[in-house]
């Protein structure tokens, strides 16, 4: 093909680029009555022929080189392609990392929300304030000194504990406060502020229990305690808010006051001169 170009000058060669010398716009025509053919305009004149005839090896490119730019383009090609794959594949990775980061921190949280929601094997059921407030008696007794200690009728509760329990249970159920009482220590801190001298409550549990012993001091024909006109805070011995000497005799009844003058109980007795004090026998 290229021997036909160069040798028979049947072409006009720019370059890479050729094209035919002959026009063919004429030709064809129905009417065309001879073979002469016309001249042709743009027919190459005898230099610009010389000029055609010149070797080209030059300018037309081979075989070879057609295959080298076509190495060359497909190079580029691979490379562009192989350079899209990687970025689609760090776009690919990236995307996998998120979202299993995010299903790894989803997962932590479900969790954390299992952990809050169900309890602890090792964590105890709550109990029912009534078993709580059962086992008060049958408890830890350090607690209980200490609500003996500042109820100042300490050996009449530590002695009637059970029937103080009965008595505190209807004092809860009254003022509804069983809701507040999940754990021992709670219904502990609750009975040391219930039986605490000074308060209603103590007042209240105090004269019950009196009369509980009373009744069982009754039956049993045992001499009553000689204190149970007295209370005891923090180891001293009151009445009515007053100390009594730690060498004074036991408090005689309800209404006796301690004498400073006599050193002696005195108290107040129906009489020709009502109000006079006496003193206790």
């Amino acid at each position: 093909m290229e021997k036909i170009i160069r040798n028979y000058q049947l072409f006009k060669i720019d370059k890479e680029e050729f094209q035919s010398i002959i026009s063919y716009s004429d030709l064809g025509s129905d009417k065309a009555e001879t073979s002469t053919v016309p001249p042709v305009d743009d027919a190459p004149t005898g230099s610009e022929l010389s000029v055609n005839c010149s070797p080209t090896d030059s300018e037309l490119p081979t075989n070879s080189e057609t295959r080298a730019k076509s190495r060359v383009k497909e190079k580029q090609c691979n490379k562009l392609a192989d350079r899209k794959m990687r970025v689609k594949l760090n776009l690919l990775y990236i995307r996998e990392e998120k979202t299993k980061r995010r299903g790894e921190k989803e997962e932590r949280k479900n969790d954390d929300d299992d952990r809050l929601q169900k309890p602890s094997s090792q964590t105890l059921p709550i109990r029912s304030w009534q078993k709580l407030v059962d086992e008060l008696p049958t408890g830890d007794s350090l607690w209980l000194d200490v609500a003996c200690m500042k109820s100042g009728y300490g050996a009449l509760l530590k002695r009637h504990i059970k029937a103080a329990t009965k008595i505190f249970k209807e004092h809860i159920v009254a003022y509804d406060k069983g809701g507040n009482l999940l754990s021992m220590s709670e219904v502990h801190s609750y009975f040391v502020n219930f039986s605490r001298a000074g308060t209603r409550t103590s007042a209240m549990l105090r004269d019950r229990l009196l009369s509980l012993d009373a009744r069982e001091t009754a039956t049993s024909n045992l001499p009553p305690n000689p204190y149970r006109h007295e209370l005891r805070i923090d180891g001293r011995r009151t009445y009515q808010g007053c100390t009594i000497p730690d060498d004074a005799p036991p408090r005689p009844d309800a209404k006796a006051v301690w004498n400073e003058t006599t050193q002696q109980w005195m108290t107040t007795h129906k009489s020709k001169h009502p109000g006079s004090p006496e003193p206790a026998g």
